[in-house]
């Protein structure tokens, strides 16, 4: 059988728009409504420390697109001297420097918290630009409280504001039992595991040491592991500070790069400072600053999948697909049996439907740029997520449109268009036969002579009663259409040709599948 050659015709990444809807991905990666991975990076700002100027400063010179902002909810709930108006011009001076804001409820008590979060989620229901954190309401509470209370909050918030995107932080060893199976995990979807990690005193600086942080990074590795497993985004939202020393920056820095974690330094006064009229990066900030930047240009890549036989971006259940993007793989490898293989050379992909079930794809073919793989049964129609995993942390995102059909036909060049990729098979009146390929226009032969064009393709599968062909304006008998059983995900369809195309030179070659019609593509009679 001919080799097939998948190609991808690569689209261009839609054009960066700021503060787009965010969501959690199932492999924990924080993603904008189209699929691209956004690395949050930023500084704690409280509810004033920071001027107009210094939220456009630090923006521009700490690359920065997050700003978490600590509210007072007795002053909210009790709008005191017009206080919900001052946060909301705080909200919005962050926003218009491209920040999204982590709005953080400083409560004394759940009671407080609840009626905040209830207030502010619905004054706020349809703004992407605000994510939501709950460390603040639960302080000193036992696990079992802490996870109560917790499922409260984040109740109180997704009445308003079902799809936000929600940090939340433990009491200190809540995540531990949740990990070791004694506490349930809050079953709620895009969630992020917050975390605070300090390296503790150090000349001036009085702030404790983090727990996390001993004997790095042994006591945070299962936490970061199961988060990314059960689907859970990971930030460190208070890091830095007055003791940002070697190795305690790099080794933060470093690791939320490697994991893809959400980094927000404590505050931005360590990190710039006022010269005149300008502002300009202190040594501290000078390193903070690489860092973020780093973060934002080496995170996880785009990927996209498309169908394997046209580009098209639409894909069905069983149809073979290709994915393009960069870091797909560390080694170029091809699936050697059947069955075909979940990983190849350390890479897997993850298919996540519109209904939040992920299932992992068999894989044909892997390389650092481009995979080729077979969408899951049962994926159903809609929009699902496509993360690329490499040696088990996410290494790119995409989405994919699921339709029920998607039929494609293969073509010599691979690109969909042109000379249909198959085999021309006669049987003579004298039981002789013989096979030609399609690059050569098909002899029809001898009226009694049998000539079938078998062709081959993807996404047609399950559907053999409903397919028809026309070649031309004639329509052809299709014998057959379905799996070829010697290749996974490849589908086969053999269609009679009518004698009436002899020396009718090229014509176009359609197949309808359930209403759905493939691409043209070409054969040739002579």
């Amino acid at each position: 059988m001919r080799t097939l050659v998948f190609v991808l015709l690569m689209s261009g990444l839609a054009d960066a728009q700021a503060l787009r809807p965010l969501h959690v991905s199932p492999a924990g990666g924080i993603l904008d409504d189209r699929g691209v991975p956004v690395a949050l990076r930023g500084v704690n700002n409280s509810e004033s420390n920071s001027t107009d100027a210094e939220y456009a400063a630090q923006t521009q010179l700490l690359s920065t697109n997050v700003v978490r902002l600590i509210i007072n909810p007795v002053s909210w709930n009790g709008n005191v001297q017009n206080y919900q108006s001052t946060i909301d011009g705080l909200i919005q001076r962050a926003k218009k420097y491209g920040n999204y804001v982590i709005a953080v409820c400083d409560a004394p008590d759940t009671d407080t918290a609840f009626t905040f979060w209830a207030s502010f989620a619905k004054m706020y229901a349809a703004d992407p630009a605000i994510l939501y954190d709950t460390v603040e309401d639960t302080r000193g509470a036992d696990a079992n409280t802490w996870s109560n209370d917790q499922n409260q909050l984040i109740a109180a918030i997704r009445t308003y504001s079902p799809a936000s995107v929600i940090f939340v932080e433990d009491t200190g060893t809540a995540f531990e039992q949740i990990v070791a199976g004694t506490l349930p995990d809050l079953a709620w979807s895009n969630l992020v595991w917050n975390f605070h990690l300090y390296a503790g005193p150090s000349g001036t600086c009085t702030t404790a040491a983090s727990a996390r942080y001993a004997n790095w990074p042994k006591n945070i590795d299962p936490l970061v592991a199961y988060a990314e497993r059960q689907g859970h985004g990971l930030a460190i939202a208070e890091w830095g500070g007055c003791n940002d020393s070697e190795p305690y920056h790099t080794n933060i820095t470093s690791y939320a790069q490697a994991h893809e974690i959400a980094l927000v330094y404590y505050d931005s006064t360590n990190l710039i400072a006022a010269s005149g009229n300008t502002f300009q990066l202190t040594a501290t900030g000078t390193k903070v600053a690489a860092a973020y930047k780093a973060i934002a240009a080496g995170g996880p890549t785009t990927v996209t999948s498309v169908s394997s036989t046209n580009g098209a971006a639409t894909l069905a259940p069983e149809a073979i697909a290709s994915a393009y993007g960069a870091g797909l793989a560390t080694a170029t490898q091809n699936a050697a049996s059947v069955p075909l293989p979940l990983n190849l050379a350390g890479t897997s992909v993850i298919v996540t439907d519109v209904n939040g079930i992920s299932r992992t794809a068999e894989l044909f073919y892997v390389s650092s740029t481009q995979i080729n793989y077979q969408v899951p049964p049962g994926i159903a129609v809609g929009k699902a997520a496509v993360t690329v995993m490499l040696d088990g942390d996410p290494a790119a995102f995409g989405t994919a449109t699921i339709a029920a059909i998607a039929p494609g036909l293969y073509t010599v060049d691979g690109s969909g268009k042109g000379t249909a990729a198959g085999i021309v098979f006669t049987r003579h009146a004298n039981g002789a036969t013989n096979t030609a390929d399609t690059t050569v226009p098909i002899d029809l032969g001898a009226d009694s002579d049998q000539v079938t064009l078998e062709l081959f393709g993807s996404g047609i599968r399950g559907h053999a009663a409903a397919v028809t062909c026309k070649i031309g304006t004639t329509a052809a008998t299709v014998e057959y259409a379905g799996p070829q059983n010697s290749f996974v995900g490849l589908d086969q369809v053999n269609i009679t040709l009518p004698k009436s195309l002899r020396g009718s030179g090229t014509q176009p070659l359609t197949l309808t599948v359930d209403g759905q019609t493939t691409g043209a593509v070409n054969v040739s009679f002579r």
